[in-house]
């Protein structure tokens, strides 16, 4: 099961987000709700979870708090993806609670590239890959190759979400225009926006 809890969408947005998911991923539900509360449904069994991600969190204590409620929800293949885990800034301390699970004995690998990203193998089945990376030293062939093919895939999907928000803004921009020039006193004021033009 892969859940998604969201709170600052507003109802048309989050339908259409529904209508996209329902088409292109019909296995994942929506959740309109806080992260914590949605890990308190009754729908949701122990154990049913195999992929959970803790998306854009600043508090460390928090996080910790969180995942606590979501831990019987997790299967025995379950892995958690926690951001931030490389931002160190007086906005967030994610890193401080990353740091203090190296010490939990749970395997576990971060990828250091932009703020970070770890992946916590809480399961008592993950998959082998998984596994060999976490217990891989960071600094070998293997471990690098990954680590660059992540980056690489991660930054060209930043590229891509940039490129898809610039051309909707434009869109957005193109429709203003369009509105202002369809307007009444766009087309009143046409005269007087000539002769600016000759005087200038």
């Amino acid at each position: 099961a892969i859940i998604r809890a969201i709170t600052n969408k507003s109802f048309t947005e989050l339908n259409e987000l529904n209508a996209y998911i329902a088409n292109k991923y019909p296995a994942t539900q929506l959740i309109h709700s806080s992260v914590d509360a949605a890990a308190n449904r009754d729908d949701y069994q122990n154990g049913c979870i195999d992929l959970l991600y803790f998306n854009d969190f600043r508090s460390g204590d928090y996080l910790n708090k969180v995942l606590e409620l979501w831990r019987d929800k997790l299967s025995d293949e379950a892995v958690v993806i926690i951001h931030n885990t490389n931002w160190i800034s007086e906005e967030c301390d994610v890193h401080v609670f990353w740091n203090k699970l190296q010490f939990s004995g749970i395997p576990s690998f971060n990828f250091l590239h932009s703020h970070g990203l770890g992946v916590l193998l809480i399961g008592k089945h993950c998959n082998n890959l998984l596994l060999q990376l976490s217990d891989a030293d960071t600094s070998n062939d293997t471990w690098t190759r990954y680590s660059h093919k992540f980056q690489q895939a991660g930054q060209l999907l930043e590229i891509n979400c940039q490129r898809i928000s610039l051309e909707h803004r434009l869109d957005l921009l193109h429709n203003a225009l369009s509105d202002i020039k369809d307007s009444k006193s766009w087309k009143l004021t046409q005269p007087l926006r000539k002769l600016l033009n000759i005087l200038s």
